[in-house]
C-alpha cells in the first residue's frame, strides 16, 4: 500500500504516521496525481514534525458528496508570513528546496476538481485536500469503474481494503492503507 512506500522510501518509522478515519471514502481524483499530492504533503509534515509516534496524522472525512483529506503534523506550523506564499512557484523555506511542491501538489488537485489548502487552525501544519466524494462502497466503485482513492478504516476486519484490492491492482484506485 501507499503508506508503506512512503515509510520505505522516505526511512520513516511507521508509527510517526497515524490514520485517523471516520468512515471508508472513495474520491474522484486521478490516482496517480493523488499519490503525488499526498506524498508532498507528507513529506513535508515528517520533514517539521517531531520525531515521535503519531506526529504526521492522515485524515479522511466525508461530509455531503465531498470527502476531505488532511495531512496535519505536530511541528511549528507555518509562519503567518508565509501563508500567503506557501503555494507560489518557487517559494520555499528550505535551502534545499526547490518551492515547486506545494505549488505543483495545489495544480494536481485543481486538475481534479479538488481544492488543496492551508488550515491555519492547529498547532503545527494542516493541509486539506476537499476532493469530490466517489461510491459509498467497493461494490459501487467496481460498478462505475471509478478511478480515484480508497482509505479504508484503520479498524475492523479488514474485509474493506480486501474487497479493494483487485480494483487498485486493476489501476483503478490508490490503497492509502
Amino acid at each position: 500500500p501507499f503508506l508503506e512506500e512512503v515509510v520505505a522510501n522516505e526511512s520513516l518509522a511507521a508509527e510517526r504516521i497515524a490514520i485517523e478515519s471516520v468512515r471508508d471514502a472513495w474520491v474522484e481524483f486521478d490516482p496517480e496525481h493523488l499519490r503525488q499530492v499526498l506524498w508532498n504533503l507528507l513529506r513535508n509534515a515528517v520533514r517539521h514534525a517531531r520525531a515521535e509516534p503519531r506526529s504526521v496524522r492522515i485524515a479522511a472525512r466525508a461530509f455531503g458528496d465531498k470527502v476531505e483529506l488532511s495531512v496535519a503534523d505536530n511541528g511549528p506550523g507555518v509562519a503567518v508570513a508565509d501563508q500567503g506564499q506557501l503555494f507560489e512557484p518557487f517559494f520555499t523555506t528550505d535551502s534545499k528546496g526547490t518551492g515547486l511542491g506545494l505549488y505543483l501538489a495545489r495544480e494536481l488537485a485543481a486538475a481534479n476538481g479538488a481544492l488543496l489548502e492551508y488550515v491555519n487552525d492547529l498547532p503545527g501544519a494542516h493541509f486539506r485536500v476537499v476532493c469530490r466524494g466517489g461510491a459509498s462502497s467497493v461494490t459501487e466503485a467496481a460498478a462505475v469503474g471509478l478511478p480515484g482513492v480508497f482509505v479504508p478504516l484503520p479498524i475492523g476486519n479488514g474485509e474493506q481494503a480486501r474487497n479493494a484490492r483487485p480494483i487498485v491492482d486493476a489501476g483503478g484506485g490508490l490503497l492509502v492503507a
